[in-house]
C-alpha cells in the first residue's frame, strides 16, 4: 500500500494522533491476534512499533501506485491535465486513516483497529485522510458500526 501526497518530507507529530487501521485475524478463526491486512505483519495490542519511512519524490500522477480507490479518484481528477505538479509516494511505514468512516470493510475478514501515533513520530498525510508514520501502537478493535 502506498500513500501519495503533495507533502515533500515527513513532519514531526506535535501531539498524539488517533488513527484507524484495517487488520484481520490470520490462519485460524479462533485467534485473537491482529495482522496487517496486506502484509500479514503481526500486531500486539499496546506495543510500540518503530520503522523507517521510505518515500520517492518527483513523481507525476502516471508514475504512482494507487492501492486505494478514493486516493486514485482524487489525484486523477486533480492531475488529469497537468504534469507540472510533482507528487511524493510513501511506501514503507505504518499506514492508517484518520477517520474510521474512510475504511472500506466490504470484505468479511476485515477488522477496523484503533491505533495511536505517538507525539514526536514522523508522519506523512494526504488530501484524502490517509496517514503514514514511523511509529504506531495498536489499541484494539473498534466496536462501532461503520457507515
Amino acid at each position: 500500500m502506498c500513500l501519495v501526497t503533495y507533502q515533500k518530507k515527513p513532519v514531526v507529530a506535535t501531539e498524539d494522533i488517533v488513527c484507524f487501521k484495517i487488520v484481520r485475524h490470520c490462519c485460524d478463526l479462533l485467534t485473537t491476534d491482529f495482522y496487517s491486512y496486506y502484509y500479514k505483519f503481526k500486531w500486539y495490542i499496546g506495543k510500540l512499533y518503530i520503522t523507517e519511512l521510505s518515500f520517492v519524490t518527483g513523481l507525476d500522477y502516471y508514475s504512482c501506485n494507487f492501492y486505494d480507490a478514493i486516493s486514485d479518484d482524487f489525484y486523477n481528477d486533480k492531475h488529469r491535465l497537468s504534469f507540472l505538479e510533482r507528487l511524493v509516494e510513501v511506501s514503507d511505514g505504518f499506514h492508517a486513516m484518520l477517520d474510521f468512516n474512510r475504511a472500506n470493510l466490504e470484505n468479511d475478514n476485515r477488522i477496523l483497529a484503533e491505533c495511536l501515533i505517538p507525539k514526536g513520530s514522523l508522519i506523512f498525510t494526504d488530501a484524502t485522510g490517509l496517514i503514514v508514520s514511523n511509529q504506531m501502537i495498536m489499541l484494539g478493535e473498534v466496536k462501532i458500526k461503520i457507515n
